[in-house]
């Protein structure tokens, strides 16, 4: 690879076969040569983060976080349920649902739609059609 970055490609060689050879795509390989023969500072964004971030955890908090999320009754559990369940534990948010109202309360309330059955419905052959338990006429115009 470095003799590919210090040097151009030999005659008869593409850099598609190159890269095929060497198993790494197109793009990373412009990438890096594109690195190697930089003359400047380098990239803002290749630069390490020097502050910590303000709500970050703590190096004590996040093993705690850590040996509670490997427990055996939280094993097979993501993060966020676990978060969620430990969140609803919490006597601080008790007051939310008060506050806030249910989520998609309005769905659980609402009535399930009814499914009539077809010993409800009168078929008239005549017409070829379906006459409902409201009296409302239902036309099939296929054939089965």
């Amino acid at each position: 690879m470095n003799q590919l970055l210090q040097a151009p490609l030999p005659s008869g060689i593409s850099e598609r076969l190159a890269c095929h050879v060497l198993d790494i795509g197109r793009n990373t390989f412009r990438a890096i040569r594109a690195r190697y023969h930089l003359c400047g500072p380098v990239s803002p964004h290749r630069r390490k983060r020097k502050d910590i971030q303000p709500r970050a955890l703590s190096v004590e908090e996040r093993t705690q976080a850590k040996a509670v999320l490997s427990r055996a009754e939280y094993h097979d559990q993501p993060p966020a349920q676990v978060y969620y369940r430990f969140r609803s534990q919490d006597e601080r948010f008790d007051e939310q649902k008060e506050k806030y109202g249910h989520r998609h309360e309005e769905h659980r309330k609402s009535e399930c739609h009814k499914q009539i059955s077809a010993s409800e419905f009168d078929y008239d052959p005549v017409k070829q059609a379906c006459i409902c338990p409201q009296g409302n006429e239902l036309t099939f115009n296929g054939l089965r």
